[in-house]
């Protein structure tokens, strides 16, 4: 299955965003967005059970100058294996934020089941001015079922370029055999995982954010931040369950909204 989802967000003239352009195709579908007073939430819908093996998924979003806006997703996203156990899913993301644009990407976590196989290619371009928060999050698979770390293959890449420069370039990819997963192992026998892209103009080494998460650590969860630029960081977080990593993940979140002075959205999720 090939589907498709093109959002253009822009500003109204009272201070609003609303989607000035939207295009999908199943099976990726958009809930009713709703303004919860700072930002415009929007629900990307997975109509299926998940993407296949041999699906083709391609998202794009424009947050234009002015903009405010959080796209997120109401449940996790589950990759099957192909029938022919050789297809992989494929999912192209590229999001742009114009100067002056806040824009906050949380899809829920992706769970890769057994013998599934995944390539998934994610450009960020933010500009001077823009806001930006990108965080992504993973299971090692549907460990209820005994299933950890027997997805066959996972091949993730994020390239980020802010203000015309490429700022970092990132591709981790997991199979049985790697060493990148024996190291997850190390950690733990279910080692979940999210990394987070933050830029901001608020956002400089002397804020109290590396202060605050280092708080966040606890026996469960690791956290680290590095600074690549003067107002952007990578932050990751290694935890040994589910709800370690989805505990930290909110506190984390909650940790940068404070530090850029937001207001936390309202999801209103299902």
């Amino acid at each position: 299955m090939t589907g498709h989802l093109h959002l253009e967000l822009a500003a109204t003239p009272d201070g609003r965003t609303q989607i000035a352009k939207q295009s999908f195709q199943a099976p990726l579908h958009i809930s009713k967005p709703h303004w919860d007073g700072h930002s415009l939430i929007v629900q990307a819908v997975n109509c299926t059970a998940g993407t296949f093996g041999g699906d083709e998924l391609h998202v794009s979003i424009l947050a234009k100058s002015h903009t405010s806006a959080v796209i997120t997703s109401p449940s996790a996203q589950r990759i099957h294996p192909p029938r022919d156990k050789s297809s992989p899913a494929i999912v192209t993301q590229h999001f742009e934020i114009q100067p002056g644009a806040w824009l906050d990407i949380a899809p829920e976590i992706v769970i890769p089941h057994k013998d599934s196989r995944i390539i998934q290619r994610t450009h960020l371009h933010t500009h001077l001015d823009s806001e930006l928060l990108y965080l992504e999050a993973m299971a090692p698979g549907r460990v209820g079922y005994g299933e950890s770390y027997q997805f066959a293959a996972l091949d993730w890449t994020t390239d980020w370029t802010h203000n015309n420069r490429l700022l970092s370039r990132e591709r981790f990819h997991l199979n049985p055999d790697s060493e990148s997963l024996k190291i997850l192992r190390r950690f733990s026998p279910t080692t979940y995982q999210a990394t987070a892209y933050l830029t901001s103009p608020h956002l400089t080494p002397a804020s109290p954010l590396p202060r605050q998460l280092a708080q966040l650590e606890t026996k469960n969860c690791r956290i680290a931040a590095s600074f690549i630029d003067q107002n952007a960081a990578l932050i990751r977080i290694l935890a040994t369950d589910s709800i370690s990593l989805r505990k930290t993940t909110l506190e984390l979140r909650n940790a940068i909204y404070s530090n850029l002075k937001r207001h936390s959205p309202e999801w209103r999720k299902l």
